[in-house]
């Protein structure tokens, strides 16, 4: 079931599916999102997913006072650290970084690239 959750006066999209004995909780936040442990963090690494993960959650309540147990790899890269808060790990703001690959190739085409860059990022809401 999708809900808007407000914590702090902010507001995030939840995210509860009853699995087992406790539920899927995933809050997503505006450049990823934390999730309990049932959500694999090796799929959310090979996805890409800027991700953090906690443990012993059944409730928002519980999800919102836990502390980060572990991340995805694009999440440390971004400040996500082992002992978090939760409310800090959606707190943070984050700033794109764009890198531009094989620049040194003779066929290279960086400024199309940056411009290609600059249109999605004005698209953004």
């Amino acid at each position: 079931m999708e809900e808007t959750l407000t914590f702090e006066d902010r507001t995030y999209v939840g995210l509860s599916f009853q699995l087992g004995n406790v539920p899927l909780l995933i809050v997503k936040a505006k450049k990823g999102y934390v999730a309990c442990s049932y959500v694999s963090k090796d799929a959310a690494e090979k996805f890409g997913d800027i991700a953090a993960f906690v443990t012993g959650v059944k409730t928002f309540e519980d999800f919102f006072k836990a502390k980060i147990k572990t991340f995805t790899t694009w999440a440390d890269d971004l400040g996500i650290r082992e002992g978090m808060s939760v409310k800090k790990a959606l707190e943070l703001k984050l700033t794109p970084l764009l890198v531009i690959n094989k620049i040194d190739r003779p066929d290279a085409r960086i400024q199309e690239v940056l411009n290609e860059v600059y249109d999605l990022f004005i698209d953004l809401p």
